[in-house]
């Protein structure tokens, strides 16, 4: 499916309460910046030649960067905006790259208050996807026109694809941790059922003795007559 550039869309912005759920379990809303993550909004920015470089996690009403670089004042402290300042949206609706020359001059993006409050003219923007279900965006910004190149995309989807890598490693550390722990529980029980096994066959023991010990001692005392 080639990238949107330009024209009217219909922006329905409906994430599953699924993603936002594990959005939430694997800490990519509301949480500090990570290294692993501000790694790739680093590279992004060499790589493309911009100062901002985001990675953008969508929520019902907001997106929240959890990397974010070179962000003006007081965006880059807050680490999110409103919807309205938002293009990663379009991206997440739509599944699939957005392509901006000049936001300025587009159909659907030129009254976007990211263009005023954050400076973004050119933008470059490709989903962040678990099974084919976007969750959030890699983008990049540059406060001037720009012709993005096939190698800008290209380059910016191979480093979105590493973002995603991350992510669904941390799904996978999270199931085997829970299993780990229902495994453990499983064990505790069955340590459980096993003293309780032990405790009643001790007490079986114990009573099953003296009616034996009284069995023997009649028998001795008949052999003796």
């Amino acid at each position: 499916e080639q990238p949107w550039m330009a024209g009217n869309i219909s922006l329905e912005l409906n994430l599953p309460e699924e993603v936002l759920q594990t959005a939430r379990a694997c800490k990519l809303l509301d949480t500090p910046p990570e290294d692993c993550f501000d790694r790739m909004t680093r590279l992004a920015g060499r790589l493309l030649g911009v100062e901002v470089a985001l990675v953008t996690v969508m929520d019902k009403d907001r997106q929240f960067f959890k990397s974010a670089q070179g962000l003006p004042e007081p965006w880059q402290s807050r680490r999110e905006t409103p919807l309205s300042h938002s293009f990663c949206q379009h991206v997440v609706a739509r599944s699939q790259p957005l392509i901006v020359q000049d936001a300025r001059l587009h159909e659907t993006l030129q009254h976007n208050l990211a263009i005023p409050d954050l400076g973004v003219v050119a933008y470059l923007g490709v989903p962040l996807a678990l099974k084919g279900v976007a969750f959030g965006a890699l983008c990049v910004v540059d406060q001037e026109a720009r012709d993005w190149s096939t190698k800008d995309l290209e380059t910016l989807q191979d480093l979105a694809q590493n973002v995603v890598t991350e992510i669904e490693f941390r799904i996978l550390s999270a199931r085997l941790e829970a299993a780990h722990e229902t495994l453990s529980e499983q064990n505790g029980q069955l340590e459980q059922v096993i003293e309780r096994q032990n405790e009643f066959l001790g007490m079986a023991a114990h009573d099953m003795r003296t009616p034996l010990t009284v069995a023997i001692g009649y028998s001795s005392v008949l052999a003796a007559k």
